[in-house]
């Protein structure tokens, strides 16, 4: 009755290819949480076997575009029976550099969503400044 809650830490599996070049799963496990590390079929990351998340940096998310894979990716995190995210990061400097306006990304990014059949209602990109 008035005992401690029983606390499990929440199971995270990260692709070994993500592992290689990201200090996430680092981080991650530095917070004690348990943390696999094993090649994914689809995503960065898996959580609670609930969710799937594909990770893109402002190169690899252009690099992925240009290249005709962001689509097919967006498709794979579709068809999978867990709830995709994509997660993009960058600053606005790093879109900028590359001379890709806000409204395209904005588009490619309401692409993904459609392809993965996303409930958002809306989209917003959000880059911070460093000045």
């Amino acid at each position: 009755m008035g005992g401690a809650p029983n606390h499990q830490p929440i199971r995270k599996w990260v692709d070994d290819r993500e592992a290689r070049g990201c200090g996430v799963a680092r981080l991650l496990t530095g917070e004690g949480a348990a943390v696999s590390v094993r090649r994914l079929r689809v995503g960065d990351y898996v959580i609670e076997g609930r969710a799937v998340l594909e990770r893109k940096r402002v190169p690899d998310f252009l690099w992925s575009l240009f290249e005709g894979r962001l689509f097919t990716q967006a498709s794979r995190l579709a068809g999978s029976p867990l709830r995709p995210f994509l997660i993009l990061e960058g600053t606005t400097s790093e879109w900028t550099r590359r001379q890709v306006r806000r409204e395209a990304i904005q588009g490619r990014c309401s692409c993904c969503l459609w392809c993965m059949e996303s409930p958002c209602s809306g989209l917003k990109v959000r880059a911070r400044r460093r000045d």
